[in-house]
């Protein structure tokens, strides 16, 4: 079954035009008023926002990770590391082996794991 993700993508589309008509009282202009410049401009700040959020992402894990092992017996952190080891597997199938953000997080539990071996 499909779970009509193209149709949230869109909405959230549609949803940010409506901002940008209300915001600025007129649609969005076709008419080349926004230049290249500023489109790169726009990329770059969707970076920098994305990278603060990936570090927020690794730091949250990184403290749940260290309250799990902090103090822990040695074969706790044994059972944790077969918990992690199946959070990677399940996020591995169920991307298909494609990755977004889900492959930096794998890769972060991966090397969390290294660290209680």
């Amino acid at each position: 079954m499909l779970s009509m993700s193209n149709a949230k993508v869109i909405q959230k589309i549609q949803e940010r035009l409506e901002t940008g008509n209300e915001t600025f009282n007129k649609e969005m202009p076709v008419d080349g008023t926004y230049t290249i410049r500023e489109a790169i401009e726009e990329a770059l700040d969707l970076s920098i926002y994305l990278s603060a959020h990936l570090i927020y992402i690794e730091d949250r894990i990184n403290d749940t990770v260290n309250k799990l092992v902090d103090g822990a017996p040695e074969h706790e952190n044994k059972v944790i590391k077969d918990y992690l080891h199946r959070i990677i597997m399940k996020e591995k199938i169920k991307n298909k082996g494609h990755f977004g953000i889900g492959k930096v997080i794998v890769q972060f539990l991966e090397q969390e794991i290294g660290k209680l071996a």
